[in-house]
């Protein structure tokens, strides 16, 4: 199965089991990010990404283009604590 697939799949299951408030919010805060322009400025599928560092897990600073030397590179950025 493909990985949009396997979103569309669990995106469905959470909105049919979301409590109706929580949905309202979630879909309004994804129509404001769209209107507010953030999208045209964002790296699209294909894109070089800009070197960085940032720390790492460990606290150590993790750089991307050492990172890059041992070859591809996936970057997943997440919230953290809620």
């Amino acid at each position: 199965m493909r990985l949009q697939d396997q979103l569309d799949q669990r995106k469905a299951h959470f909105e049919s089991s979301a409590p109706a408030q929580t949905l309202k919010i979630m879909h309004q805060a994804t129509a404001d990010l769209q209107q507010s322009s953030i999208l045209d400025s964002a790296l699209k599928q294909g894109d070089t990404s800009p070197a960085f560092s940032l720390p790492g897990a460990d606290g150590s600073l993790v750089d991307t283009k050492t990172l890059l030397q041992q070859g591809s590179l996936v970057i997943n950025f997440f919230r953290g604590d809620w």
